[in-house]
């Protein structure tokens, strides 16, 4: 028995974000022999037994609905933690330059320092952070990069 929760393909290709359908697919040896809406799901993964009813040739054994139990658990589990990460992703992501003004005032005032070792860290993500900007289209043209510099080293020097 293999059990899927089927991508709606049409939608990702327009996002470019897996869109799952609002429904679960039981199959035998690559067959359909249930398919199940997320709203008739009863605790979250029981089967209620009209809609047990629909299935395509035999029913569902004992050992099919232990298993789906099991794979409904851990695929549940993987959502939940996929959807966490989303959303601390987006957070960090939307306060990025909050968190880095901040930091900039951390070091002026001298409230934090760094190792050697964190500095190089820092630098590493940084560039890496650089790289995934200019990749999504938002690149710094190089005079504006060279104006910058002089303006600080000016700044420096007064």
């Amino acid at each position: 028995m293999q059990f899927e929760r089927p991508i709606n393909v049409a939608k990702t290709r327009k996002t470019g974000i897996p869109t799952w359908v609002n429904s679960f697919q039981f199959l035998r040896a690559n067959k359909l022999v249930l398919s199940v809406k997320l709203g008739e799901l009863v605790n979250g993964w029981e089967i209620p037994a009209d809609v047990m009813a629909r299935c395509k040739g035999e029913p569902l054994t004992p050992q099919e609905l232990a298993d789906w139990k099991a794979w409904k658990v851990k695929h549940d589990r993987e959502e939940r933690q996929e959807d966490t990460d989303q959303a601390v992703y987006r957070v960090a992501g939307e306060n990025v330059a909050d968190t880095l003004r901040n930091a900039c005032h951390a070091l002026d005032r001298g409230i934090v320092t760094y190792t050697e070792a964190n500095g190089e860290e820092l630098w590493e993500l940084l560039d890496a952070f650089a790289k995934r900007l200019k990749k999504s289209g938002n690149v710094r043209t190089v005079i504006e990069v060279v104006a910058r510099h002089l303006r600080m080293a000016a700044s420096l020097t007064l």
